[in-house]
């Protein structure tokens, strides 16, 4: 590629991916012992990547309206979120809506439609909450107000089809719109887009894009997470957009045929058929 940072990034990958291995076998003795020890891996990338006076932790997130999320495993911080950080156990007494730039939900591997809509769950939980303050490039916009969400996962369906499907299975009988779903799915060697008209994106449709990453995961997310609104409006553009931003040239894209039909329907509320 010829890119030193994503160069860098490549061997971030690897490192994640040995440290997912080496927490399973560290903590093995219980399930959420291998959950502490890859939430503090992600929670580590994420603190280089989104410095001080950023901040990343972990809670659950209140809006204004009185609504709260599910435990969101690493959240980042806009530099304006007041710092509600105990000193002594560097745990977050709250956490803010209008404060919060990303939520991010790790969990191993997303093989079954439980632990699959468990993970669409605690999204959802998430985009319930409604920002009062709002970026004033989308002003009007109510996509604007949301919080940008992330699934990382150590693995997915091999079948890309059998993985859609659960999802819908989920997002349809609950007639679940694109203002309240996942904004991606990150795995080891791709990443699940959603896309929408309403949001800065890379493409200018509704649809589930599957871009097969490879060693490039970790690069693709971050430049990805350029596109998406913050909680409040960027002093200047993003500088990783300057060196990343060449690098989804020749990645593989594919979508399902005929989802994005499905997903208009499913936004429109035209969704009746398919819950027959």
């Amino acid at each position: 590629m010829g890119n030193k940072l994503c160069e860098i990034m490549r061997y971030e990958q690897k490192e994640l991916q040995i440290g997912f291995s080496k927490a399973s076998l560290e903590g093995r003795s219980t399930p959420q012992e291998v959950a502490d020890r890859r939430e503090e891996l992600i929670k580590a990338f994420f603190k280089k990547y989104f410095p001080f006076p950023n901040r990343v932790v972990k809670g659950n997130i209140i809006d204004s309206y009185g609504e709260e999320s599910d435990s969101i495993d690493c959240i980042i911080l806009n530099p304006a979120h007041p710092y509600t950080i105990d000193s002594k156990n560097s745990k977050a007494s709250v956490i803010m809506a209008d404060g919060v730039d990303f939520a991010i939900e790790v969990k191993g591997e997303l093989n079954s439609k439980k632990e699959i809509q468990r993970a669409l769950r605690q999204v959802f939980s998430v985009k319930k909450l409604q920002r009062v303050k709002q970026n004033t490039s989308g002003k009007g916009n109510e996509y604007f107000k949301k919080i940008p969400t992330i699934i990382y996962t150590n693995g997915i369906k091999k079948n890309q089809n059998d993985f859609v499907n659960d999802i819908l299975e989920y997002y349809i009988p609950n007639k679940i719109s694109r203002l309240y779903q996942f904004d991606m799915i990150v795995s080891p060697d791709a990443i699940i887009y959603n896309s929408c008209l309403e949001l800065p994106s890379l493409w200018d449709t509704r649809d589930w894009f599957f871009l097969k990453s490879g060693q490039d995961t970790l690069t693709a997310m971050l430049y990805l997470m350029t596109c998406f609104p913050l909680s409040g409006l960027r002093e200047s553009k993003d500088i990783l957009t300057y060196y990343l931003r060449d690098f989804l040239i020749g990645m593989q894209v594919t979508s399902k045929e005929g989802l994005s039909k499905l997903l208009v329907d499913l936004d429109n509320g035209e969704i009746g058929k398919y819950c027959e």
